[in-house]
């Protein structure tokens, strides 16, 4: 898979050979179970979410019975099985426990389509099923029923490893219609799919007596190729689908039959073990390991429309020996038939597989170049204004001291003034870690002029030590200045804290769709001077003693400005800081004030950076709003800030590193926007948020009233729209994602880690930058969990009480 190129977002393996055979997965490495572990910390090393396919029931024994069904309900009432199994997959809990991080099982493909065929329209309830009758302590007093059976794994997975996503699985042939090989014209796919989703949902997906609920459900749509049942088994090409749509059985009936399946579960999909093989190079010769499919070219050519039936991830892989695979695993290097296309007339194919491989995968390369091109669209740059990507990097082996650049042909901008100009750059990131106790560096580098070959003008650091998988929605922002005619090149790099010896760090969340959480890079030019005002230090200030109550002057000599307007105009204030705590349980509050003409300080808005995870862990904090400012008045800017509670003997710190001399740059700036030009709108509340019980796909505005604004474009233009907020969860496990839609479609976003602890506020921080048409726009603040949160709850907004930490959404119209 690393070799391959692609981003994949997933790997999946199974665990099977039976739980008493003495031969199963448990068996293969040493100590037992450790085979889980070294995939799970193998997965995560290369940014995969490792995925377990637990299929131990049929080859356990005895498996008495004359086929698969029979074998499995055999086992399935044999209380020695039983016990065995339940302490095996208690060992499979015991070891995601430990690895800590994401991780996918998916429970018994196919036992669930046999279980329903088996109930004959009743619910998994009227089921025989050991479980407490197996005698094994984790699972007694849960009935002896296959409801039972599934609640009781997930009551397993509730006691020993709640990090696991739980997965059932939905087979096209349980309601005994076959979706997939069907060609009667009188059966109604949603009608067949409600069966199957009844059945599923008495089987732990609606509810469990016993515990939690099913996060997924799973589907196969065949454990061969359509070429090899066609070749081998001589199907009669019962098994192709018509891409065309015209006759069964065919892609768009099962499509029906999946969205049927995602509305009436509630849950998002995953297509799994889907075959690998095409009919697009002549590599595909429909002989062993080569065989033809067409599911693979037409799940990527129609994402959208897999998407829209609740399918939320396509995981490719071969069912059983013989098939395609996307490695060489026939060792027969590159091959394409001597240049002959295979025609396949029952595929309809026609000497279609014309392409020449140059790859020795046995897919001729298929996945490899077109999953690739599907993760690396071309990105929606702007040119001169703003670069932005939706691969996910990784830096492995950082010797936490060379800065190194994320992506140089996607996020760098090139910028030649026509007069002396300051730049206000912002730098936006989705940073995490596979390894706890590391931190990631995310740095604005310049060369051109006066910054000669490169050097990093601002950087901050994003916590990872706390715990993994946790993304921060990381925001650098700075200024400097560049002079007339001079060609500068602006480039976003990183690395990490400290020498990451074999560890890695990440830049970028999900997926989501075709992509990951955007980094972005952005660059303004203004003239030098009555536009845009800054204060930066280099130094790091420490706070003790705090009363949790009393905003401080972070620095009141550095950190602070006069503006006095010439025009009635609008502020954009903002600041940024590296916070953390070196006590555990104390948060960090940032904020802005405004004085006019000399009085008192004003608290304008600030954001809550948290600690109560863990110590020693800097989040990129940004805060920021809008404020009015007239004309011919004095107006003076502060940055402050303050501990979430009494701090008594602990202390807070702005200011990681340092590097050299120098800690990482706190700023606090402000751009001014004319009233008259009617270019910036802005919307922001000062309430608390709930939501509870997202699915982790479905994104919900937060404030459809507040959170939300209307602007008019007088010509097609740009416009930067950004996001503010502190999220935190009151559930371990859940992060919280937060984006910005306009006229209705999300086009950024950010995640922000709560699952190394709860009730840590992240200053959250969005920003995108898109062409739009003249015309009036709307734009709105959105949010939902990483995952299908369950009973969980995320919250947006920090504080004891109102008026809590703002929320803040800003839309600001620019040429480009």
């Amino acid at each position: 898979m690393t070799s391959s190129g692609a981003p994949w977002a997933y790997r999946y393996t199974y665990l099977s050979a039976g739980v008493n055979t003495g031969h199963g997965w448990e068996t293969w490495n040493t100590p037992p179970g450790q085979y889980a572990t070294y995939y799970m910390t193998e997965s995560a090393s290369n940014g995969y979410i490792p995925v377990f396919s637990y299929y131990e029931l049929l080859q356990s024994n005895p498996s008495a019975g004359s086929n698969e069904s029979d074998r499995d309900f055999s086992n399935l009432n044999n209380a020695a099985t039983r016990n065995a199994y339940y302490a095996n997959f208690v060992l499979l809990m015991q070891k995601a426990a430990a690895f800590g991080g994401q991780v996918i099982v998916q429970v018994e493909p196919d036992l669930w389509g046999y279980l329903e065929q088996r109930a004959a329209g009743g619910s998994a309830a009227t089921l025989a099923a050991m479980v407490k009758s197996s005698g094994h302590p984790d699972v007694a007093g849960i009935n002896d029923t296959a409801q039972g059976f599934a609640g009781a794994l997930l009551h397993l997975r509730d006691k020993y490893a709640p990090n696991v996503i739980m997965a059932t699985h939905a087979s096209l042939w349980g309601s005994g219609v076959d979706i997939g090989t069907n060609t009667d014209t009188s059966r109604v796919p949603s009608a067949e799919a409600d069966k199957v989703a009844a059945f599923l949902n008495s089987a732990g997906v609606a509810s469990n007596p016993w515990g939690s609920t099913f996060d997924l459900v799973f589907n196969d749509v065949a454990d061969h190729d359509a070429g090899w049942f066609e070749v081998v088994a001589g199907d009669g090409g019962a098994h192709w689908w018509d891409r065309q749509n015209l006759k069964l059985p065919n892609f768009a009936v099962w499509l029906q039959w999946m969205t049927e399946l995602h509305v009436k579960t509630g849950r998002p999909l995953i297509e799994w073990q889907v075959p690998v093989g095409n009919q697009y190079y002549l590599t595909m010769s429909n002989t062993d390991g080569h065989y033809q499919d067409n599911r693979a070219e037409y799940f990527i050519a129609n994402t959208a429309s897999l998407q829209a039936a609740g399918i939320t991830a396509v995981l490719f892989g071969a069912g059983n020996a013989g098939q395609t695979t996307y490695t060489d695993a026939k060792a027969d290097g590159i091959t394409n038939n001597n240049g002959v296309p295979t025609t396949d007339a029952l595929g309809s194919c026609n000497a279609c597989n014309t392409h020449t491989s140059t790859y020795a995968d046995d897919d001729g390369g298929y996945l490899r170049v077109f999953v690739g091109q599907f993760y690396s669209p071309p990105p929606p740059s702007i040119a001169h204004l703003t670069a932005v990507s939706q691969q996910q990097y990784r830096l492995p082996n950082s010797d936490g001291k060379a800065w190194v650049d994320i992506d140089a042909a996607n996020l760098s901008l090139t910028l030649t003034p026509t007069q002396d100009s300051v730049a206000l750059v912002t730098a936006n990131a989705d940073l995490w870690t596979a390894n706890a106790g590391l931190n990631q560096d995310l740095a604005v580098w310049v060369s051109g002029g006066t910054y000669g070959s490169g050097t990093v003008v601002a950087w901050k650091e994003s916590g990872g030590y706390a715990g993994t998988f946790s993304p921060n929605a990381a925001a650098v922002r700075t200024t400097f200045l560049v002079a007339n005619g001079v060609t500068y090149t602006v480039k976003l790099q990183w690395k990490t804290n400290l020498p990451s010896r074999g560890g890695t760090i990440y830049a970028g969340a999900g997926p989501l769709g075709a992509g990951y959480s955007p980094t972005r890079l952005t660059a303004q030019l203004f003239p030098a001077s009555g536009t845009v005002y800054s204060a930066i230090t280099t130094a790091q200030p420490c706070l003790g003693g705090s009363n949790g109550v009393t905003w401080t002057d972070v620095d009141a000599t550095t950190l602070k400005f006069d503006i006095t307007p010439t025009q009635d105009s609008l502020a954009i204030l903002s600041g940024n800081a590296d916070l953390w705590t070196s006590g555990a349980g104390l948060n960090q509050d940032l904020g802005i004030s405004v004085s006019t003409n000399g009085g008192a300080d004003q608290l304008v808005a600030w954001k809550e950076s948290g600690g109560f995870a863990g110590t020693y862990s800097p989040n990129a904090a940004l805060v920021q709003t809008v404020v009015h400012l007239s004309p011919a008045t004095t107006y003076t800017i502060k940055l402050r800030w303050k501990t979430n509670k009494p701090s008594g003997s602990m202390m807070i710190h702005i200011g990681a590193g340092p590097i050299g001399s120098q800690f990482s740059p706190t700023s606090l700036i402000a751009q001014l926007v004319p009233v008259a030009a009617n270019s910036l709108s802005n919307a922001g509340s000062t309430q608390q948020y709930q939501l509870r019980g997202s699915d982790g796909l479905t994104w919900t505005a937060i404030d459809s009233s507040t959170l939300t604004l209307s602007f008019s474009a007088g010509s097609t233009t740009c416009v930067i729209l950004s996001g503010n907020a502190d999220l935190f969860t009151a559930n371990a496990g859940y992060n919280q994602d937060l984006a910005l839609a306009l006229d209705g479609t999300v086009v950024g976003w950010k995640e922000s880690g709560g699952y190394a602890g709860t009730m840590s506020p992240n200053a959250a921080y969005v920003q995108t930058v898109v062409p739009i048409a003249a015309g009036s726009h709307t734009a709105t603040l959105m949010w939902k969990t990483n995952r299908r949160s369950g009973t969980g709850t995320i919250f947006a907004a920090a504080g004891g009480g109102a008026p809590y930490s703002n929320t803040s959404l800003a839309a600001e119209l620019i040429s480009c």
